[in-house]
């Protein structure tokens, strides 16, 4: 709440109730005293199409929107291949196309539908109901293909709010499973982090463990060059040191027999690796171990190889130990501050020259889960305030537009609701048409943004869902997403019944 905001909000107020103005004085001094007089019992103005006409608009748009769709999908064809916004521009006109020319023809098809059919035509009050419908959508077939587009903003947006909500609750679950771990490649460094760590927290659990070094390198050497791995040869890990490290996690324990291994890889490495042939790995006593399982566990990979370990029997994993692991789950939250603190010990350094260009790496990794969600959550917090801000007001717009709408001509439908009445229909089914009537009128421009809202998701999703728990999470934010707009659009909705319902009775 700040000065600046409240003067240009007056500003945009005032810049409105000008241009508004403007548009009424040109009106106004176009009309005569008798268009007043009589402003009430003139005809509404309809766009009329020739049904032949309107027919092949209605193919023609869809057709259109059918091909804007899958042209968008095309744009999100795999994860490192940068979509084309111009492209994504060219999707998102033909929709809008698309959508106007809907709106423009859809009335004529949906009447012509129940004027052909006897039993639906004369069954209870569908033909007033219909009248009534075809009536409104064609006066106003403009504004409501410019609440469908909103409509379809609104919901593109929840979805969008969605996808990055998903990928950073995943990325701080990859990226720090446990509250502390700290990976170094000289143990002397490690009492040090360990008086830091608890001069600041209560220490819950803690594991140290090895990793190792495979010689026969079983699974790098199958992968290409341009691979990037934090370590140039397999990293391997025990048996019992994983399972140690799933019980931190509260997850159950992996099984092998004393002649199997298992490659836990990261999400965006594992369909990598499972195109290579690794169904055996070689041990350094020359014994063949078959492959169980390649999965995705949820470990910080740089402190193990960046991409995929292997998980193998303690037996096998006896070679040169690579680095050491500190583990640690504390009783209190960590913090970004501590992780800067902790990330400061890590002074000792390995140098060398490289295109004569001095080149130092520190010998610890350190890795917070404080430190990565207030990284995650600030970014988080910017992008889904955005765009649930965006979502909110144009499910207010929206939601305002129709309900004016509605209730502005209320009082002009008030007669025909009273012949109703005087010709012997009961009070109740007249309200029941109301019902119908406004259902239809609310639910006609949420029909297409669902399909849209849905196929874009599902697109975008072959980028994000390597960043996701699961491919098919979207479908869940769909489910959820349209449920949170409905619940706002049902109150407009009701609001508006009642409202119109006292029109017609007063």
């Amino acid at each position: 709440i700040t000065l600046s905001a409240f003067l240009i909000t007056g500003l945009y107020f005032f810049l409105i109730y000008l241009i508004v103005l403007f548009f009424l004085r040109k009106r106004f001094k176009k009309m005569k005293i008798h268009d007043l007089l009589y402003l009430e019992r003139k005809n509404e103005h309809r766009r009329e199409f020739n049904p032949m006409i309107s027919g092949i608009i209605l193919l023609l748009s869809i057709t259109i929107g059918i091909f804007a769709l899958i042209h968008f999908d095309h744009q999100f064809v795999k994860v490192g291949q940068e979509p084309s916004l111009t492209q994504i521009f060219l999707s998102i006109i033909l929709l809008i196309i698309s959508i106007y020319g809907i709106t423009l023809t859809i009335s004529n098809f949906l009447l012509n539908i129940v004027l052909k059919h006897q039993q639906i035509k004369y069954r209870k009050d569908n033909l007033f109901v219909a009248r009534i419908f075809s009536s409104k959508v064609k006066t106003m077939s403009i504004t409501l293909g410019t609440l469908t587009i909103l409509i379809t903003l609104t919901l593109v947006a929840l979805n969008i709010s969605s996808l990055f909500k998903g990928m950073f609750e995943y990325q701080i679950k990859q990226n720090a499973p446990y509250d502390i771990s700290i990976n170094v490649t000289n143990r002397d460094e490690l009492p040090m982090y360990m008086k830091k760590i608890e001069d600041n927290y209560t220490i819950k659990e803690e594991l140290l463990y090895h990793s190792y070094t495979d010689s026969n390198n079983n699974i790098r050497k199958k992968l290409s060059e341009d691979y990037y791995l934090w370590h140039q040869q397999d990293t391997v890990i025990k048996l019992s040191d994983y399972n140690k490290l799933m019980a931190l996690k509260k997850e159950p324990a992996l099984e092998l027999k004393e002649d199997e291994y298992f490659i836990n890889c990261a999400k965006e490495s594992c369909d990598r690796i499972k195109e290579q042939d690794v169904s055996e790995f070689i041990t350094k006593e020359k014994t063949s171990l078959k492959l169980k399982d390649i999965t995705n566990q949820g470990f910080d990979y740089t402190l193990t190889g960046f991409a995929y370990f292997v998980v193998v029997p303690d037996r096998y994993a006896e070679e040169e130990i690579v680095d050491t692991i500190l583990t640690v789950n504390t009783l209190e939250k960590t913090t970004e501050a501590f992780a800067e603190d902790l990330m400061s010990l890590g002074i000792s350094e390995e140098c060398h020259q490289e295109n004569n260009i001095h080149i130092c790496y520190s010998t610890s990794n350190v890795t917070v889960k404080g430190k990565e969600e207030a990284t995650n959550k600030s970014f988080m917090t910017i992008t889904s305030f955005i765009c649930f801000y965006i979502a909110l007001i144009f499910t207010a717009v929206v939601g305002t537009i129709l309900a004016i709408q509605a209730l502005s001509e209320s009082c002009d439908y008030k007669y025909r609701y009273t012949v109703l009445k005087r010709l012997g229909v009961k009070e109740s089914e007249c309200l029941k048409s109301i019902r119908k009537q406004l259902s239809l009128f609310f639910l006609f421009p949420l029909v297409v943004p669902c399909i849209i809202s849905f196929s874009t998701l599902r697109s975008m999703n072959k980028i994000f869902q390597i960043t996701l728990r699961t491919s098919s999470e979207y479908l869940n934010y769909f489910l959820l997403n349209l449920l949170l707009f409905l619940s706002v659009y049902l109150l407009y909705l009701i609001a508006t019944y009642f409202g119109y319902k006292k029109n017609i009775e007063e």
